[in-house]
């Protein structure tokens, strides 16, 4: 076997890269179509859970996880500082362009080779 899966992603050992389970790429997809329906009012901790789906993504897609939800953890900042992720956050214009990128574009990124991580 070429692909396995192991701990949430696909490694492939032709290609030498990650990929993500379509499983994967349907919940953070459905969390982001969520978002953009309710954008006018919606809790922080759903903002945190796309957030976090999409951080985990980082080993398969690289840093374009951390650079492209800035403007989604700057909504939730105050949230996380109080501890009150049930309150109701205001997402700017940046940060709904955020969601649409995970929500559309994401099948469509490129992922990432795997990288050896050698003690010296």
């Amino acid at each position: 076997a070429t692909r396995v899966e192991t701990l949430g992603f696909i490694v492939d050992a032709v290609h030498m890269a990650h990929d993500v389970p379509h499983r994967r790429l349907a919940k953070l997809q459905t969390t982001a179509s969520e978002l953009l329906a309710l954008r006018d009012r919606v809790r922080a901790r759903a903002v945190a859970r796309l957030t976090g789906q999409v951080w985990s993504l980082q080993p398969a897609l690289g840093l374009i996880c951390r650079l492209r939800c800035q403007y989604l953890t700057r909504s939730i900042a105050a949230a996380a500082r109080s501890f009150d992720y049930t309150a109701f956050v205001r997402l700017d214009d940046f940060a709904v362009h955020e969601i649409e990128l995970w929500r559309s574009a994401l099948a469509h990124l490129p992922r990432g080779p795997l990288q050896l991580h050698l003690r010296r």
